[in-house]
């Protein structure tokens, strides 16, 4: 069973104390030319070919490709992202909006819409923390959908 914390600086303090680096998922946070680990470019390079290919089957199909940025948890409240962008990996700085600005860069060059959830979740950082074992709770939800009402109710 996974251990819990009382918040995400309670993760980071005890993750750090027991002598343990940024975990490489975090690395996503990394720019290119921070150069992330080889697992992770790879990583990066999978999910870009499989969104490639997600969004030409669904063109195949006629329908229309919406995609959902969201944010991990550290990164929506800005205290707690102010705790992680000190981590370094091998002198290598976190980037807080790296991942969603790669993936709108590749969702601008398919011309398909898309929705980042990191602002409007910022804004009520109060009420969508903490996600649930990594999922959204009810007000993440609702905060979620209704972003999601307003890109749809566009066609």
């Amino acid at each position: 069973m996974a251990q819990r914390y009382a918040s995400e600086e309670d993760w980071i303090r005890r993750y750090t104390e027991a002598g343990h680096e940024l975990d490489p998922l975090l690395q996503v946070y990394l720019p290119p030319e921070a150069e992330p680990s080889p697992e992770v470019s790879a990583g990066w390079g999978i999910t870009e070919r499989l969104i490639r290919e997600t969004v030409a089957m669904a063109d195949d199909l006629g329908a229309r490709y919406v995609a959902l940025v969201v944010p991990f948890e550290a990164a929506v409240r800005e205290s707690s992202w102010s705790s992680f962008k000190g981590h370094r990996t091998a002198g290598k700085e976190m980037v807080r909006r790296h991942p969603e600005q790669r993936l709108g860069a590749l969702f601008e060059y398919l011309g398909v819409d898309w929705i980042a959830v990191l602002d409007p979740f910022s804004q009520a950082a109060e009420e969508v923390l903490p996600y649930r074992d990594g999922h959204f709770n009810p007000a993440g939800h609702a905060i979620t959908a209704e972003l999601l009402f307003q890109q749809l109710s566009r066609y």
